[in-house]
């Protein structure tokens, strides 16, 4: 009597509920979205001899597909597990949501339980510019700034120098005669 084993897909989908742009749609994906199962107790044979999994023990994950689609896992005995999502998808929020599932004996002639947990994405919203009744400011022209060197021609320049120097040496001689 071998004991029924079970496997769990996933399906991932835009939120129907939320209203969102279609720049902000087309900048999300379904594609690599990644998501851990794990037990949700500790999970055992039917006569409890053998220990499969921990409780919150991380048995495998899940990669969705462009279409949102991720491979089953399989070969897992009966008990509860959840799914938690680890990695958003481009332009998608974060689903924090524990999803709850139970692998559950159907009857002798059911070999097999395999279950797809659906779930949904948000789609980040992009910050709106703020719209203002105020008329925008005129740009301001940039300041311009003279440099000495053209505001004066270089013989000039040398001049107002020289004529500076002397001056200091006139006043130091008539210093020195009185």
């Amino acid at each position: 009597n071998d004991e029924p084993v079970g496997s769990i897909a996933l399906q991932k989908s835009f939120a129907k509920d939320q209203k969102v742009t279609a720049e902000e749609k087309e900048a999300a994906t379904l594609e690599g979205a990644v998501y851990g199962l794990y037990a949700a107790d500790v999970i055992t044979d039917k006569s409890e001899n053998i220990t499969y999994y921990d409780k919150d023990e991380k048995i495998g994950q899940f990669v969705t597909d462009e279409n949102g689609f991720a491979e089953a896992i399989t070969g897992l005995p009966m008990g509860k597990y959840y799914v938690k999502e680890i990695n958003a998808p481009e332009g998608c929020v974060l689903d924090e949501s524990i999803h709850e599932v139970k692998l559950s004996y159907v009857d002798q002639n059911t070999a097999n339980i395999d279950v797809t947990v659906q779930v949904e994405d948000y789609i980040k919203e992009m910050p709106e510019e703020p719209v203002s009744d105020e008329p925008k400011p005129e740009p301001k022209e940039p300041k311009k700034t003279v440099k000495t060197a053209d505001a004066f021609p270089a013989g000039a320049l040398m001049a107002l120098g020289a004529m500076g120097l002397l001056g200091t040496c006139f006043a130091a001689v008539r210093r020195k005669d009185r």
